[in-house]
């Protein structure tokens, strides 16, 4: 079995065990009576972590079948992927800032509406953040397979004025 397929498993079975588990917190935390600002932290990471499932890793798969021919698609799937990675990586640290702050301010209440904003905050500079991915990814002709591929574009050597690399 190649590596390649091998890899295509592995991504498969994590893409449909985070679906199921990711809809299932949906379904928790959306019956919910309390509205704190730990459950909006919560659906919203489930949200984007149902994303990464089921558009990230499927375009991953592609991606390293070099399936992915349409430039548009290489460009605005690499702006998701990096900002869906920002956006998840950036809300643990607010979950990890939120908790920190009901274990040292106990009494002090948290609200939702906080949560909402610093989250829509979240995501307004993960896009930002994911934006220059646009430029270092594009559809271009393989040199091996003459065939066209989404794939990261190659560098140019900058010089000084001075002409030192």
């Amino acid at each position: 079995m190649s590596l390649l397929l091998q890899l295509t498993i592995v991504l498969s079975a994590y893409a449909v065990t985070g679906i199921v588990g990711n809809v299932l917190v949906l379904i928790v935390y959306g019956r919910a009576k309390h509205k704190m600002s730990f459950s909006v932290y919560i659906r919203v990471l489930a949200v984007v972590d149902l994303l990464v499932c089921c558009v990230i890793i499927p375009y991953t798969i592609a991606f390293e079948w070099q399936a992915v021919t349409s430039d548009v698609a290489c460009r605005g799937l690499e702006i998701l992927r990096h900002a869906l990675v920002t956006f998840s990586c950036h809300t643990l640290c607010a979950i990890a800032g939120e908790r920190y702050l009901s274990v040292s301010r106990p009494l002090r209440l948290h609200r939702a509406e906080t949560a909402k904003s610093i989250t829509a905050a979240i995501a307004i500079t993960s896009v930002i953040i994911a934006f220059p991915s646009a430029t270092i990814f594009s559809v271009s002709l393989d040199d091996v397979t003459s065939q066209r591929i989404c794939a990261e574009n190659e560098t140019t050597e900058v010089t000084s004025r001075e002409g030192r690399a």
